[in-house]
């Protein structure tokens, strides 16, 4: 399914060297990440990081048809959108990223996501969750114990020495 999100992408122009990647990722899911100053964005930024912020189908603000998308497709539409984004970004046409320095952060649905992106992609290296709801650690456990990586097909057990997502745990 290929992706149709609207993302941004923000870096320092004046960085040289390839740089990491951050992809944002926002909670909801029907929130969005609006255009204007954005001091999250902009730390990182100072930081040397090029930063991605996605709204994937299911986001406000693009209509009623985006804002339903979601309808019957939860895990794979927004999934699609915000790895269609970090495709684009690593073809490199607008900032230089260095592959082995690629981050996800999200909290809410927003951690969500970043699971599956942690599980159904080689490119993101590190997941940060923050505060997830309990249908998203039920969904993302019960995916883990059956060794699901979000394709709709088991696995077996997740091994755990494979480098893989091998439990789920709440943090607070």
């Amino acid at each position: 399914m290929a992706g149709e999100g609207h993302s941004i992408l923000y870096w320092d122009p004046t960085v040289s060297t390839p740089c990491s990647l951050l992809i944002l990722i926002h909670g909801g899911p029907h929130n969005l990440f609006h255009v204007s100053f954005n001091g999250d964005v902009a730390y990182y930024t100072k930081h040397g990081f090029a930063v991605l912020v996605s709204n994937y189908r299911g986001s406000a603000g693009f209509g009623e048809h985006y804002l339903h998308a979601l309808c019957g497709h939860m895990g794979d539409v927004e999934l699609a959108d915000v790895l269609s984004a970090i495709d684009h970004v690593m073809e490199g046409k607008e900032v230089k990223v260095d592959p082995e320095r690629v981050f996800a952060m999200g909290s809410s649905y927003g951690g969500y996501i970043v699971m599956g992106l942690v599980i159904r992609s080689t490119v993101v290296k590190v997941g940060v969750l923050c505060g997830l709801h309990d249908s998203a650690c039920d969904s993302a456990q019960s995916r883990v114990e059956s060794g699901d990586d979000g394709d709709g097909i088991g696995h077996g057990d997740v091994d755990a020495s494979a480098g893989g997502l091998c439990s789920v745990q709440r943090c607070w």
